[in-house]
């Protein structure tokens, strides 16, 4: 509920308060307690409650009294002193949560770590690096705001020796290590030390995939074709792989730099029988990727495929077109097969067939024209067959004679997918293909496909908003066919979408790509939205939503506010899941129409009525409101707007360079002079006044 001191009735105990910041100092010396979402929840509102009604820098010295020793208490220190600026009492208080009695060890503590780092934020380096080096070693997320700061703050040759170090607790560190080195250009002494521990130790591959990765990271500048004889060796020895699977990996895990080594373990997979050692391995290192197990019903057929596809594709490396033809010749063969899952192949083939100059697969495809014409499947097999090849312009004329054979059934939908198959594939390739001095023939070409397939049915049909959306996507730029067809006929838009019973972002995207630009003139704008308003007003709620939140995103927010406000009262009245999330999302968008058109009154209403209302918010949302009341003349406001916001996080200061362009700028300047002058061990009054200069 809205209160008249604008805090959020949801955060005010006026008579309790008093004793629960005893609470909250007395809590800093509990025992140890269990530190979870739910606390970590009840802690952060706690906090937030206290700090709507008490000066952060106060409440820092406060529990700076104290000496917890436990995990809960040592957060709270922590949270205050993080938002209060206090630098050297974060510093202090990680130090002390390092060797909190409670701290579970460091394969059990991720919650606790994340809670921290969230807390520290990224642009504290002393604080960031007592997080990895005493709290999270292994932990490696976010690393990259500890390395630009100390690279800006820092001794650059310290940090290299430190993330030398911190290698041996996590591997990923590598990858900084290397990225690192490559900026100071000393990368090749780092590759050189790897490579000589590879041969110091050539029984030890991951050693050498070690140095493979690092190599590969730094992007490939040494030759790694000596390694050949380091895995061979391996390959013949008795730490060798001994299951299918295993092999299978291991060619995977070789780099292109090495595709004979490659060919062997792939050889070697496919000559070693299918054990319960491979489906073992198969289930800890492939199903459990997915969250829905995959439809494969013969495993061993699903590795054989997986490993002659990888084989074949080893040997086009090697030169080698006729070995890969007799396994793709078997590829091409298991089309079909319901026992796995089956990538298409043709392309490959194609590749393939065109190093050793025959045309087994061709003529197959050929062959199969009589039966499977009617399959937009087929026509798209055979364009990518040559693709594979090259054939570009066999490619074209594949899918001329596709469009001719698969007529459009506008009002059969097995027929709109197949068309609408066949479009997509032709406009991907034309997308991507290059090479032969005819890329523009063909945009011109795609060009007239896209005008005829829009002209094909009534826009009122499935398949005309499909090619719609091909035709509004900026990819080819095609400005000049989007606004004859769709721009200077005001009325196909309105169409389109009328037949859409419910709208989605697929309709959204479609607004804002046709209404939303320069080239259309304000006055045609209006036409169009006052069109699209008819639509939303008689039709269902989400047509409401999705064009107030096209007209926000196209900088009209006057005229969503009015459809927010109604889809917000219809969305009000239900009651399951996906209502919840809907209403967080229009009462965003609703936040973002109040402040467009200058409301920062309602902004500040909506706010603060939000229900579950969380600090968070309040720091992210109070700056964009201080924000626009400037910009209105409500200065006093946005001092005050600014000021509550400042006590909850002193820290993010992102939107008040914004406001120094304001005349909210010099009694911002003396509210931090004064806060420099009270308290002194805050480093954010320093930050804050050279950006008011």
């Amino acid at each position: 509920m809205w209160t008249r001191k604008g805090i959020p009735m949801l955060y005010r105990r006026n008579k309790l308060l008093p004793a629960l910041f005893v609470c909250l100092a007395l809590a800093t010396s509990a025992g140890a307690q269990t530190f979870d979402h739910q606390a970590r929840l009840e802690m952060e509102r706690e906090l937030t409650r206290v700090l709507l009604e008490k000066n952060v820098g106060e409440v820092a010295n406060e529990l700076a009294r104290a000496r917890p020793t436990t995990i809960l208490p040592l957060l709270r220190q922590l949270n205050i002193f993080t938002r209060a600026g206090h630098r050297a009492r974060v510093l202090q208080t990680l130090n002390q949560l390092a060797e909190a009695s409670d701290m579970p060890p460091v394969s059990h503590r991720w919650f606790v770590a994340e809670t921290i780092k969230e807390m520290i934020g990224r642009d504290d380096l002393a604080a960031l690096r007592a997080y990895y080096e005493r709290l999270m070693p292994v932990d490696t997320d976010g690393a990259e705001a500890l390395l630009r700061l100390w690279a800006l703050e820092g001794d650059t040759k310290e940090l290299d020796a430190w993330l030398a170090t911190r290698v041996k607790e996590n591997d990923k560190w590598l990858e900084w290590h290397i990225n690192w080195r490559v900026q100071l250009g000393t990368i090749s002494e780092l590759l050189d030390a790897l490579a000589a521990d590879v041969k110091a130790n050539p029984e030890d591959t991951e050693r050498a995939f070690r140095y493979l990765r690092a190599n590969d990271l730094a992007g490939r500048p040494q030759n790694v074709a000596w390694l050949a004889g380091i895995f061979e060796a391996w390959l013949e020895g008795t730490s060798a792989p001994r299951s299918a699977y295993e092999f299978y990996e291991l060619g995977g895990r070789l780099p292109a730099e090495l595709p004979q080594i490659a060919a062997k373990a792939y050889e070697r997979s496919l000559a070693l029988p299918f054990t319960e050692r491979d489906m073992q391995l198969i289930r800890e290192r492939v199903i459990i990727r997915f969250s829905v197990s995959p439809r494969v019903k013969n495993w061993d057929k699903q590795l054989r495929f997986w490993t002659k596809k990888q084989l074949a594709e080893t040997y086009q490396a090697l030169k080698q077109p006729q070995a890969a033809q007799k396994i793709i010749e078997e590829l091409v063969a298991m089309k079909g097969d319901s026992d796995i899952i089956n990538e298409d192949v043709h392309q490959l083939a194609g590749a393939v067939q065109a190093q050793s100059g025959m045309r087994v697969v061709e003529a197959k495809i050929l062959r199969d024209e009589a039966r499977e014409r009617e399959s937009a499947a087929y026509w798209v097999e055979r364009a990518e067959y040559y693709k594979g090849r090259k054939e570009y312009d066999a490619v074209m004329d594949t899918y001329r004679q596709a469009f001719a054979h698969l007529p459009l059934k506008p009002d059969d939908k097995a027929s709109v997918s197949a068309r609408f198959l066949l479009l997509s594939s032709f406009t991907t390739f034309v997308r991507y293909a290059e090479g032969d001095g005819k890329r523009d023939e063909r945009r011109a070409e795609l060009k007239q496909v896209l005008r005829r397939e829009f002209t094909l049915t009534t826009p009122e049909t499935e398949y005309a908003f499909r090619v719609a959306k091909m035709i509004a996507d900026n990819e080819f730029d095609f400005h000049d066919l989007r606004d004859a067809l769709l721009v200077k006929n005001k009325n196909v838009l309105t169409r389109l979408l009328a037949a859409r019973k419910e709208w989605t972002n697929d309709e959204e995207w479609l607004i804002e790509k046709i209404v939303c630009r320069e080239a259309v003139t304000p006055e045609r704008k209006a036409d169009f939205w006052m069109q699209l308003e008819g639509l939303a007003k008689s039709g269902a709620p989400s047509r409401a939503y999705h064009l107030a939140v096209a007209l926000v995103d196209c900088k009209e927010p006057r005229r969503a506010i009015p459809l927010l406000v109604g889809y917000l009262k219809h969305i009000g009245e239900q009651r399951d899941e996906g209502a919840k999330f809907m209403k967080e999302q229009a009462g965003d968008n609703l936040f973002t129409a109040y402040l467009g058109a200058g409301n920062w009154q309602a902004a500040e209403k909506l706010l603060l009525n939000r229900e579950g209302l969380t600090g968070k918010q309040l720091i992210e949302e109070l700056p964009r409101i201080a924000l626009a009341a400037a910009r209105e003349g409500a200065f006093d406001d946005a001092l005050r707007l600014w000021s509550m916001k400042s006590n909850l996080d002193r820290r993010h200061l992102n939107e008040l360079v914004s406001l120094s362009k304001t005349a909210a700028r010099e009694p911002l300047r003396e509210m931090y002079v004064q806060m420099k002058k009270k308290d002194p061990l805050s480093f954010v009054p320093d930050r804050a006044l050279r950006l008011l200069q």
